[in-house]
């Protein structure tokens, strides 16, 4: 074991490698794209490692190579999920018998991104398990773990970090690179794989029969946990965990949901206990709506009630501003900050010597009013070049 300084999307990557990752396939995206580049370039373990041509691709390519009993990853950011959504809902159906991991990186704020969708909602469609780490630290060890939990499911399990996991620093206890390494075989099975309607009913009926035991063992691993403490609660999810942890008094009990679907037997033990009970997680309500479903007498405040925002990433701020809201003391509270005047403005630009600078310098020259549709990513940054 070694304490390493670690950029998440590495300690993510390391992860990988411990746990003996044999396939790797992804399509760029902030805030995902570092963990594919840093597989291709080391050299602690052989393994296949390509940028596919899209996400729909790559996550077809890390399907069948967990078909064949490898243990596969697959990346992309939150909206490269859409592409890759018709194979993610049915290898829910036909599982996996390697250890299948989607990573799929979200981004409150939209830092990077054209929209703020929340990868729990795919997880909660496609009723497959999804972890959602709370610190660089989980983010390495969920990974780690999250190839033999697919194969013990045998399932696929989605990985949700968000930018603030992916591109933060921080001490990460990694341990060795694995050293084994499998043979791919697939095996026909055309009942378990091939999707016609007669299979396609059982395999959705298998389906929803596991779900009961997967909500019990996320639980039993550890990555939904609770203290109680008094009469009244935080329930908190991902990256949010770790700003309520920087401010909450010791007299309010603590939630931390980390893996999801949860068990709502667990969570309503929990509620129960409180007289009132405050959730804080960033985009989707889905924590909320959970604790909104099990809660009989306990008051929830939440986005629902307007506490917490639907829209944004959270910080230690906001956090005790929506406790105090909730009726709780943090036990720090931040003045509100002023933004310092005439610092000159930096958009985002294309990259020096990026070959589609004199794309969009040509086209601006040709077409002085012209309108250009484009794909995602770095194509919309020719508006900063006049296009």
């Amino acid at each position: 074991m070694a304490v390493r300084y670690l950029l998440g999307n590495e300690g993510i990557a390391h992860a990988c490698l411990e746990a003996n990752v044999d396939f790797a396939s992804g399509y760029p995206g902030t805030p995902s794209s570092e963990v594919i580049d840093i597989l291709r370039v080391q050299e602690e373990r052989p393994l296949a490692v390509e940028w596919s041509t899209n996400e729909k691709v790559a996550f077809e390519n890390a399907l069948a190579a967990a078909w064949c009993g490898l243990r596969a990853l697959c990346t992309m950011k939150h909206v490269g999920m859409n592409v890759a959504a018709d194979p993610l809902m049915t290898s829910a159906y036909t599982g996996v018998t390697g250890g299948f991991v989607i990573l799929s990186a979200d981004d409150p704020y939209a830092h990077s991104s054209q929209n703020e969708q929340d990868t729990r909602r795919y997880a909660h469609f496609a009723r497959l398990p999804c972890l959602d780490p709370s610190s660089v630290q989980e983010a390495h060890d969920m990974v780690r773990d999250a190839f033999a939990l697919s194969e013990e499911l045998g399932l696929p399990v989605i990985f949700r970090p968000t930018t603030r996991i992916c591109h933060s620093k921080g001490d990460v206890d990694t341990g060795p690179v694995g050293t084994d390494h499998r043979v791919a075989a697939f095996h026909r099975d055309p009942k378990q794989y091939v999707v016609i309607p007669a299979h396609t009913r059982l395999l959705h009926k298998a389906l929803n029969e596991k779900q009961p035991a997967i909500r019990k063992r996320l639980v039993e691993l550890g990555y939904n946990r609770h203290t109680i403490r008094g009469r009244t609660a935080v329930i908190t999810s991902g990256v949010a965990a770790a700003y309520v942890q920087e401010v909450l008094p010791d007299d309010v009990s603590l939630a931390i949901i980390g893996a999801y679907p949860i068990d709502e037997g667990w969570l309503r033990a929990f509620v129960d206990q409180h007289e009132s009970v405050l959730v804080i997680e960033e985009l989707a309500p889905i924590v909320e709506e959970a604790v909104r479903r099990v809660a009989t007498k306990t008051e929830v405040f939440g986005k629902v009630t307007g506490t917490v925002p639907y829209e944004g990433e959270l910080g230690p701020a906001s956090v005790a501003a929506a406790m105090q809201d909730a009726g709780m003391t943090p036990t720090i509270t931040f003045p509100e900050v002023a933004p310092v005047q005439g610092v000159p403005p930096r958009p985002p630009i294309l990259c020096a010597g990026c070959m589609h600078r004199s794309t969009f310098y040509a086209m601006r020259r040709v077409f002085r009013n012209g309108i250009f549709p484009s794909d995602i990513g770095c194509y919309t940054l020719g508006l900063q070049l006049g296009a």
